[in-house]
């Protein structure tokens, strides 16, 4: 604001042809700079004291009685000011009248500005906690979902270990537990972060492939394309897991013939794009999605908004696409971003 003034003041006696009166102009400013000292001041008088609902009017008393104070202090800067000018200049005008003149033209405005700093400051924390509140229910959200996707995988793990005990496959069935025991570890050595390398999910799917490929009798083909740009890529924790359920669930388990299954991530600057395909029959008409690909949808919402989207389509088989914004930790950024 003083520089504004300044700018202006500056302007109008160009304009006007007139000689810049330099001891008008640091008049002109002065209270800005004082009020660029005292804004600290008030802010943090405006954070101990926030005006709520819990003993609103003492607080209010307390701001009236501040903002006093500090327009008394920015009018008595800028008057001690004003005469110190009056001097230097061997202006004769009465102290009482310089006085009078800034008291009127200013004190209510400098009340004003108080109010509005701490106005300010009160909008500014209600925006920040309410930030940080959005930021809290989104990651309770997003744990939620994530939660609800690990039983429903261990379930139909624990189910398809049971039907292998009831046809007397015991090899297979203790083959299934010890990769579903390597999985388990895998899962608690991983941080419950929201997000994790694309290698690190791979290293989880790979180890849920091997899981599955015993329940399907080693019926199951698996093709791996993976862009070697986005093995450090950021991805939602246990995004692939439902996607690749879905796809055995529907390719596989209705045919005992071989399968394929592909996994596929392709990225460029901007959007990194995750595709499992099947050869199987491809989806119905009428899609009926359950929880593994209802959560997937929830989750890119949480944490990306209208940058991300899930895309169900046939292509020679049941064709599901994940297409996020493209990231990477600070300390990993292999094209440079």
């Amino acid at each position: 604001m003083a520089a504004i003034n300044t700018g202006q003041y500056v302007l109008s006696n160009i304009l006007k042809n007139q000689t810049v009166d330099w001891g008008g102009l640091l008049l002109w400013s002065a209270g800005w700079l004082v009020w660029a000292a005292l804004t600290p001041l008030v802010m943090n008088w405006a954070r101990r004291f926030p005006i709520g609902r819990e003993k609103i009017f003492l607080r209010l008393i307390l701001h009236f009685a501040a903002g006093i104070m500090a327009a008394l202090a920015v009018f008595a800067a800028e008057f001690l000011i004003s005469y110190v000018v009056r001097v230097v200049s061997s202006e004769s005008s009465p102290p009482l009248i310089s006085f009078l003149g800034i008291f009127t033209y200013k004190f209510h405005v400098n009340l004003l500005i108080y109010w509005a700093i701490v106005g300010i400051t009160h909008a500014v924390d209600f925006y920040l906690q309410k930030a940080e509140l959005q930021s809290a229910l989104s990651k309770a959200q997003l744990s939620a979902l994530r939660m609800q996707l690990q039983p429903h995988f261990l379930f139909n793990t624990h189910h398809a270990i049971t039907a292998l005990v009831l046809k007397k496959e015991n090899d297979a069935a203790i083959q299934m537990l010890t990769r579903l025991s390597d999985l388990l570890r895998l899962t608690l050595e991983t941080p419950q972060a929201n997000e994790v390398p694309l290698k690190k999910e791979m290293e989880f799917i790979n180890l849920y492939l091997d899981i599955q490929n015993v329940r399907f009798a080693n019926r199951l083909q698996v093709q791996r394309d993976i862009d070697p740009k986005s093995w450090d890529a950021l991805v939602p924790n246990w995004i692939l897991q439902p996607l690749v359920e879905n796809a055995l669930q529907h390719a596989f388990s209705v045919s005992s013939d071989s399968g394929v299954l592909t996994i596929q991530s392709r990225c460029d600057h901007r959007n990194l794009m995750l595709t499992i395909t099947d050869d199987g029959p491809g989806f119905p008409e009428s899609i009926n999605e359950g929880i593994g690909l209802s959560n997937t949808r929830a989750r890119l919402q949480q944490l990306y908004g209208q940058d991300a989207r899930l895309t169900l389509q046939n292509l020679n088989g049941a064709s599901a696409s994940i297409q996020l914004p493209l990231h990477y930790e600070t300390t990993s950024n292999p094209i440079g971003r």
